[in-house]
């Protein structure tokens, strides 16, 4: 006798098809400012390379502080910012649920 095997098959709606490109649509960012991509990673690893640097430059050539000291300043007061600015963005995500996990809830 033949046996039958039970097949399976995965069907994608056509509305999470047209979800997902209506999202793709709606981010029309310049590869640089979204930071979602690699070449907006890098840009932003550059600008936040460069931020210390021309401010460094500025307090020291122009302002005419001790170099030194605004080194300490500047250093200290731009890792205190970018933590603060991290740790607000977890926070934001926690707040709006826009966390893996509660994404995959949401979809399944």
């Amino acid at each position: 006798t033949s046996h039958a095997i039970p097949t399976t098959t995965a069907t994608i709606s056509s509305s999470c098809l047209h979800q997902s490109t209506s999202n793709e649509e709606e981010k029309k960012l310049p590869m640089l400012l979204d930071v979602g991509t690699k070449g907006g990673a890098l840009f932003l690893s550059f600008v936040l390379f460069l931020v210390p640097i021309l401010g460094y430059n500025f307090v020291t050539g122009v302002l005419g502080y001790d170099e030194i000291e605004a080194g300490k300043w500047i250093g200290v007061g731009f890792t205190v910012v970018t933590t603060l600015l991290w740790a607000s963005t977890y926070i934001f995500r926690v707040a709006t649920k826009d966390m893996t996990y509660a994404k995959q809830l949401k979809d399944y």
